[in-house]
């Protein structure tokens, strides 16, 4: 796997949003992102953020009027990376993860869920961070996870529960940043669910399996287009070995700080039991 480096080009440019074919949205069901593939370069376009561009094993950034240098980096590694490296063949979870000593262990949600605050919890029990926001995998003998650069971002709220400095509103508490990638076999996927206020326990794990894993993880899945038919299909393939390889456990809370180290619990007892 390449993983592109990055050029900041304060040039400015103009492509029609009209004129790309993909787009991704937000948690409020906004487009936030565009794609497109023209003349054998793939575009991406973040609102607020600007243009990505991919040639040549080479992106290049075109970042938009008094856009923070940080965002540009952050929103590469956490969105235009993982879309581009998915549309060159690679597959790519939404996730943050830790490192145990048997494994990957990955905490697939939607934006805002907590597994940003559940992972760095995690890293405070001697788990290493490995990612947040995007996890790669291979198809080996196992299920191999393959770590791209990450930064990890916490939510102020996280960020002052964890005593961390408030740095910006991004919260960036790390950077990995290496040129030989490392992997590890996956260990587990836990999807993690928010449990309305009023609910008992305030957290529970149950093993997800066959046919029920297969849509819920591929719901979290990074794709760029699924308008190549062989892309699709390779695609499918690799997520039907996904999970019949890798344990998928649901990982539903009550949300709230206070709950925090409850859920953990239940994690490191699930993990214990594999």
């Amino acid at each position: 796997m390449i993983i592109y480096p990055l050029l900041i080009n304060h040039q400015d440019i103009f492509l029609p949003l009209e004129s790309f074919s993909e787009n991704w949205k937000d948690n409020q069901g906004e487009i936030c992102a565009y794609g497109k593939v023209e003349d054998d370069i793939c575009w991406i376009y973040v609102k607020n953020i600007g243009y990505y561009s991919l040639a040549k094993d080479v992106v290049s950034a075109y970042p938009d009027h008094n856009t923070p240098e940080v965002w540009v980096w952050d929103t590469y590694y956490r969105t235009a990376l993982p879309l581009m490296l998915q549309a060159k063949g690679h597959e790519i979870l939404h996730a943050s993860a830790v490192n145990t000593t048997k494994g990957l262990v990955a905490l697939c949600a939607r934006s805002e869920t907590g597994k940003s605050t559940l992972a760095y919890g995690l890293s405070q029990r001697n788990y290493p961070l490995w990612a947040d926001d995007a996890v790669s995998f291979e198809i080996k003998e196992q299920v191999i996870a393959v770590q791209l650069p990450f930064s990890i971002r916490l939510r102020k709220a996280s960020a002052d529960f964890y005593q961390q400095p408030d740095r910006d509103h991004q919260q960036i508490i790390t950077r990995n940043i290496t040129s030989e990638l490392a992997s590890i076999p996956f260990r587990c996927l836990f999807i993690l669910e928010r449990l309305p206020e009023n609910t008992q326990p305030i957290v529970t794990v149950q093993p997800i399996r066959g046919s029920e894993a297969f849509p819920k993880v591929l719901s979290h899945a990074y794709s760029f287009s699924l308008e190549n038919p062989v892309r699709k299909q390779k695609m499918m393939e690799q997520y039907l070995t996904f999970v019949n390889k890798v344990p998928i456990f649901s990982l539903a809370f009550k949300a709230g700080l206070e709950n925090v180290e409850n859920i953990l619990d239940e994690v490191e007892k699930t993990l214990s039991a594999l």
